[in-house]
């Protein structure tokens, strides 16, 4: 038996150096408006199908044209009396 899940993925993030480009690339291909919500970090709004897409910039050197991805997870605390 499996356990429950304890988070869901609440944004997919790509880091690179220019998050205005990545962001203005993904916009032509899926819709919504690139916004910066926090210096360095642009999101799409409205989330292209419901999936929130945001990109960071990042200082760590990255090799030409890449981009790294990470999932930022979102969860319930609860506390569990026994």
């Amino acid at each position: 038996m499996s356990e429950p899940a304890i988070g869901w993925i609440s944004e997919v993030v790509l880091d690179g150096p220019d998050p205005w480009v990545l962001a203005r690339f993904w916009a032509g291909l899926l819709g919504g408006t690139p916004v910066e919500w926090y210096p360095g970090w642009v999101t799409l709004e409205p989330p292209p199908n419901g999936q929130r897409l945001s990109f960071q910039a990042t200082a760590t050197p990255l090799a030409p044209d890449t981009a790294r991805v990470h999932f930022d997870i979102g969860h319930l605390f609860c506390l569990v009396i026994r």
